[in-house]
């Protein structure tokens, strides 16, 4: 009731002024046209066509770059691991031996009194990649001297899902490159 009061009392001054009417046409005209701007069910059902074409685009291409990622972080990981057991051999003055186990995609470095140096399984989290083969020249097994001298050339194949990349360690110029 008070509400009525005020509101009629309001209008009652605007009808006094020259061009009240005419603004408060206008003013109705626009609460009108708000009250009634609404989204049709054909309109939704576009929007949520176009959301779904942009979503199957969207997720094959994202599950790849998850692979590229898993890939690209396994093969860094591994290059660290083989400059961390040079280090080792170098800093205790021990030979240090690298043994692979594709079964179990299991990379490790030992020394000579059977401490590990570095142990890193790649079908675990973060990596979830597959050793699928290690190709160690002169048919021996990679071992660093204690001056960290390597005795041949390593090359490791990781693979996640359809994506490959080789790891090689040069024993010539004793440097790492993923390939």
């Amino acid at each position: 009731m008070i509400f009525d009061f005020r509101f009629s009392i309001c209008e009652w001054r605007s009808e006094r002024r020259p061009g009240a009417s005419a603004r408060r046409n206008r003013k109705s005209k626009i609460e009108n046209q708000k009250s009634t701007i609404a989204f049709t069910l054909i309109e939704l059902l576009l929007v949520l066509a176009v959301m779904s074409v942009a979503a199957a685009v969207a997720v094959p291409r994202y599950a790849g770059s998850v692979q590229r990622y898993r890939l690209d972080a396994a093969s860094r990981h591994l290059a660290a691991q083989f400059d961390l057991a040079q280090r080792y051999a170098r800093a205790h003055g021990k030979t240090v031996t690298l043994a692979t186990d594709t079964t179990d995609n299991l990379v490790r470095f030992s020394d000579a009194d059977g401490n590990i140096v570095s142990d890193t399984q790649l079908d675990e989290s973060p990596f979830i990649a597959v050793l699928t083969s290690v190709k160690i020249a002169n048919g021996t097994t990679l071992q660093f001297d204690g001056y960290g001298k390597p005795n041949t050339t390593a090359k490791l194949v990781i693979a996640v899902g359809d994506k490959q990349r080789a790891v090689t360690y040069d024993s010539t110029t004793e440097q790492m490159s993923v390939e």
